[in-house]
């Protein structure tokens, strides 16, 4: 967890993006299903730099990390309705982003994966019980609300990161 991770969890309101961290299941659940249109108007028929400036990630980048982040957000919904005695994985988010530095990361195939990555953690969501929990290495016992909570901020979040990316200098 990042410093900017921690600052969020330890008040109600996320200090940079304004996420608010007491919001009630459906409306995490509404966020996330409309991540394809919040993101598609974000880019607005624009696709932005390949590359981040100063070290930091570009909105192409930005928009497949949350595609990446929800299908493991999928995976762990599916942990916690098929085998939450398995456990969670932790997100590793620059060893994915790693793995991905060769690619165009194109914003119009990225939106279509995200708008697909959205439909199947809305199906997981659904499929998961909200009174299981399973472990978490480094959140400890963690439910289904936890997801949607973690889901939800990362979309918020980087919507504003990709707006600050594709606003002229």
């Amino acid at each position: 967890m990042d410093d900017v991770e921690v600052e969020a969890v330890m008040t109600t309101v996320c200090p940079q993006c304004g996420f608010d961290w007491t919001l009630g299941d459906d409306q995490a659940l509404d966020i996330v299903a409309n991540v394809p249109s919040r993101y598609a108007r974000a880019f607005g028929g624009r696709d932005g730099p390949r590359y981040g400036v100063g070290g930091g990630w570009s909105p192409r980048e930005y928009l497949w990390h949350v595609v990446d982040g929800l299908r493991h957000a999928t995976e762990d919904l599916w942990m916690l309705a098929l085998d939450p005695d398995a456990g969670f994985t932790p997100w590793k988010q620059h060893d994915v982003m790693l793995s991905r530095s060769s690619s165009p990361m194109s914003a119009r195939v990225g939106l279509w994966a995200l708008a697909v990555a959205a439909g199947e953690w809305t199906r997981a969501v659904h499929e998961a019980p909200p009174d299981v929990s399973s472990w978490h290495p480094e959140q400890g016992w963690v439910y289904r609300r936890w997801v949607l909570q973690w889901t939800a901020h990362e979309v918020v979040h980087h919507e504003m990161d990709i707006r600050w990316g594709l606003t002229p200098a």
